[in-house]
């Protein structure tokens, strides 16, 4: 195909007709992008705007064109490549007649043509035939059916139809015994009939199903009463599962039960753990099964507005798909011999590491020398829609980790045309410069400069790299990073060798504890220097080690503050005090649970948990609880650290209006920007409040800021923000000079204008931040201004005008080039688009946004909560599911839109444990 279609002037076209009536789904089989001069074309029946499943990754990136029905022209071109049919493709009478009775529709026309064909076969009147047939298919059917009738067939034929009409897939032939009382005879006597298996798909005589779904929808409304009766043995059928170990039962029993609004029996079988294992047993490549029952009854409790059976399955779906994960990885299952286990073990994973993880099982299979699954396996990774990798502090080791995939399964394959080209296109799908620069110094390390011009994006780059390099080996980075820890990376080595990753986990959480490292980076420096060392098979363990650990999350931690974030609800709505009191000190004493050396995890909760019962008018137990917080920051080992956590303690005690408290809290922070801004926050909530000492803090503010500029930017917005409370001319001074600044700047120069008009529009001064976004060149910024100026307008109830930022925002979106620009800026459109009530336009927005989806969904599902939008609301709950973080924070969020029923999920989040699922 590579080299056919690169041909100047000689395109190839590949045509792929009837996706639906392949046997099951595929994937689209050819590169992305195509080839110069390649050309595909496929098609697949669906109503316009449809998205069928067996279209999933076909409709990406391509052009959709939707045929309404097929015209006499293609008609009569249907009749000349039919040979028994073919006489008839002149005759235009014959030609519009077929065109009258089938209106087009290729199904219906599909069928009728395989009917007189088969007649003229058996030397039957086509034109008679014909004659006879009605117009439209449901009628054709029905005619069909009665036909049916006049053929020695056995008894049950109906039962067999209906039952095919209502099943949701495919049924074993064991199925189709026990339920409709054939033996192998009858069924025999079916096969033998073309009247029945022209409408079927019938496998190895083992397996039964209509050809396309359509059929099965037409037959089930002409059966009418037959197929209801078939429908409820069917349900009744599925609910026997222990006795049958139907597989059908096994995947399609939740549908079934959704479907018919059988609520409690579907919240049931989604509780039931030995249902769960059942599924696991008997379709081990399908290891997402559970995870489908578990989302079924989630919808099912959402269409029922049950908010305590939301929270619930939202619970039990985060820990399963955690428990799945952490009993098999996907390099688990292929050493087993399953790489389809593999793959859909990695597609439970978000696209992060679902991308990794695909990358490290290539890897593997390139080392053991199966290169046509290796390509398989980057084949399938590279027709996914695949985001880059951020460059972000926390997350930047995702596209460090790829970098050193890709780069082990290149090298020394290069030659091999298929794997190299691949491998580019991938690099330039995930790979920002900042990752591809670590991609060119492993090459380097290794003496392959031409591998770097070879899998660059650009020629320019890797000549720029190539002269400017200054790459280190990887063991020196292990040196540098480790210096005085050689024992701990000695130590950590003959574990990782010997593959003992719990004595290995228990090392690097000592190293976390002890020298600030994260875990992940102490396991990827192990499995870079184990890569390094010739060591491959073990380096893999260790790197699959660190992506799952990647997914852990301190459950203590994600419990409490999801009891205190409900406890906050239960003070809003002034339910009674002993329940939101006894919410809170079930979160705090959740919190004492939480890992010692978690220290700014622990300063977030207590410090959330004071805030809670301040509020609820417990003012002694809150200033208690407020010092522990204290405690716990001040003994933080790094600045950085517990000046982060005495932040949070004093803008807790900002929002608990604890403000000489907050003073003191902000006299204890090391950074002096940092001190300021807090300054400038309370003196803001003190102005507000109406206190005499708010003018006093916002000179303390000032005091500390004196002599600096956009360097100490957010502390002087906070400040500014004060002023313009206490002195708005003092504010709009501020700005002003803030301005001048600004437009003296050169590289960075949108971003200040861009956090100046925010800071404007914070402050009320709408008109001033108009003004200011006229001057922001960069797109991504500006929507980033306007979004804080949307934020403005929304809180003053202002929306036509909201309406006009949010479509100036929508333009510079689409100017916007750069991905990760693009990213940061739907974000904000999002929240815009749901402020302004287009609360269904960002749930689509959001889908576009592939990369860290944990980070971003709860603020969109927040927003819906803030303009109670439920509907919406209810369409994030699948996609949070898959983040133990997002799954407590979306309980949180449930109390908030349902806050008469806060109590119900505090019993839920209260009592669920992972041993529970």
């Amino acid at each position: 195909m590579r080299e056919r279609g690169a041909r100047e002037g000689k395109p190839l076209v590949i045509v792929l007709d009837g996706l639906d009536e392949a046997e099951r789904p595929f994937s689209a089989p050819f590169p992305t992008p195509l080839p110069e001069n390649v050309f595909v074309i496929a098609s697949a029946r669906a109503d316009e705007g449809q998205e069928q499943k067996y279209l999933e990754g076909w409709t990406d990136n391509c052009q959709l064109s939707h045929l309404e029905r097929l015209y006499k022209q293609a008609i009569a071109q249907w009749l000349r490549n039919t040979d028994e049919l073919a006489a008839f493709a002149e005759d235009t009478h014959f030609v519009a007649q077929l065109d009258e009775i089938t209106q087009g529709f290729p199904l219906y026309l599909r069928y009728l043509t395989e009917e007189l064909s088969h007649a003229a076969k058996q030397g039957q009147d086509v034109r008679e035939l014909l004659a006879q047939t009605p117009k439209g298919f449901e009628r054709y059917v029905e005619q069909q059916l009665r036909g049916l009738d006049e053929l020695e067939l056995p008894d049950e034929r109906w039962q067999f139809f209906a039952l095919l009409a209502v099943a949701k897939g495919v049924l074993e032939k064991e199925d189709v015994k026990a339920l409709t009382g054939m033996r192998d005879r009858q069924l025999r006597q079916l096969h033998q009939s073309w009247q029945v298996t022209r409408w079927m798909r019938i496998s190895e005589g083992k397996l039964y199903a209509f050809a396309h779904p359509l059929l099965a929808t037409t037959f089930a409304a002409q059966l009418g009463d037959d197929a209801e009766d078939a429908l409820h043995d069917l349900i009744d059928y599925c609910a026997k599962w222990e006795k049958y170990q139907s597989r059908y039962a096994l995947r399609h029993y939740a549908e079934h039960l959704r479907e018919v609004e059988r609520w409690e029996e579907l919240y049931a079988i989604a509780r039931d753990e030995d249902f769960a294992s059942t599924q696991q047993q008997q379709l081990p490549d399908e290891p997402d099964l559970p995870l489908k029952t578990v989302q079924t009854a989630l919808l099912g409790a959402a269409e029922e507005d049950k908010t305590e059976i939301m929270a619930e399955f939202v619970l039990v779906h985060a820990h399963r798909l955690g428990q799945t994960n952490a009993q098999e990885s996907p390099l688990d299952a292929l050493r087993s011999g399953s790489l389809k286990r593999a793959w859909r073990l990695a597609d439970q994973y978000e696209i992060e590491r679902r991308i990794l993880w695909y990358l490290l099982l290539a890897w593997e299979l390139k080392d053991e020398g199966k290169l046509d699954e290796t390509r398989e396996t980057l084949d399938k990774l590279q027709k996914k829609e695949l985001p880059h990798f951020q460059v972000n502090w926390d997350t930047r080791w995702q596209g460090d980790y790829a970098a050193y995939f890709l780069a082990y399964i290149f090298i020394q394959n290069k030659d091999i045309c298929s794997i190299k080209d691949i491998c580019t296109v991938i690099v330039q799908q995930i790979l920002e410069k900042y990752h591809r620069i670590t991609l060119y110094r492993i090459f380097s390390n290794y003496g392959d400069l031409d591998a770097i011009e070879e899998i660059a994006v650009s020629q320019a780059e890797a000549r720029e790299f190539i002269k400017h390099t200054n790459a280190r080996k990887t063991s020196e980075e292990i040196e540098n990073r480790g210096g005085q820890h050689s024992n701990f990376l000695t130590k950590a080595e003959e574990y990782a060798k010997a593959e003992n990753f719990t004595a290995l986990r228990e090392i690097v959480e000592e190293v976390e504890k002890i020298y600030g490292w994260t875990q992940l980076e102490a396991l990827g420096l192990i499995a870079k220097k184990l890569a390094e060392d010739g060591q491959p098979r073990e380096a893999r363990s260790t790197f699959a080690a660190a992506l799952k650990l990647a997914q852990e999350a301190e459950p203590e931690f994600l419990k409490a503050l999801a009891l205190a974030e409900v406890a906050e609800v239960q003070v809003k709505v002034e339910q009674k005090k002993e329940e939101e009191i006894a919410t809170a000190s079930i979160a705090h004493q959740i919190a004492q649970g939480i890992k010692s050396h978690r220290k700014k995890e622990r300063v977030i909760i207590t410090a959330k948990i004071a805030e809670v019962m301040k509020n609820a008018d417990k003012g002694e137990e809150a200033k208690a609880i407020f010092d522990s917080a204290l405690e716990i920051a001040q003994s933080i080992e790094t600045q950085d650290g517990r000046v982060n956590s005495f932040t949070i303690v004093a803008k807790a005690q900002v929002r608990a209006k604890e403000y000489p408290e907050a003073r003191k809290t902000a006299q204890r922070i090391e950074f002096p920007w940092s001190k300021a801004e807090v300054f400038g926050i309370i003196a803001k909530a003190e102005a507000e409040d109406g206190k005499d000492e708010a003018q006093a803090t916002l000179s303390t503010a000032s005091e500390i800021a004196e002599g600096h500029s956009l360097d100490w930017v957010n502390a002087l917005f906070t400040i500014a923000l004060a002023q313009a409370v206490i002195d708005e001319e003092a504010a709009l001074a501020t700005f002003k000079e803030l301005l001048v600044s600004a437009k003296k700047l050169l590289r960075e120069r949108d971003i200040y204008l861009s956090k100046i008009a925010a800071a404007q529009a914070q402050a009320g001064e709408i008109s001033h931040a108009l003004e200011t976004t006229d001057e922001i060149e960069d797109e991504s910024e500006l929507v980033k201004a306007l979004s804080w100026i949307a934020l403005t307008q929304f809180k003053k109830g202002k929306k036509q005008e909201l309406l006009k930022t949010l479509t100036a925002a929508l333009q510079a979106k689409d100017k916007i080039e750069d991905e990760q620009k693009l990213i940061q800026a739907l974000k904000a459109i999002v929240g815009m688009q749901v402020m302004a009530g287009k609360g269904e336009e960002a749930v689509r927005t959001a889908e576009k946004i592939l990369t860290e989806r944990n980070l971003y969904l709860p603020g969109i599902a927040s927003w819906l909560v803030e303009t109670g939008d439920r509907e919406n609301f209810k369409r994030l709950l699948i996609p949070c599911v898959y983040y133990l973080d997002t799954a407590y924070q979306m309980c949180g969020l449930l109390a908030k839109l349902y806050p008469d029923q806060a109590t119900d999920i505090v019993k839920v989040v209260k009592e669920f444990s992972v041993s529970s699922t």
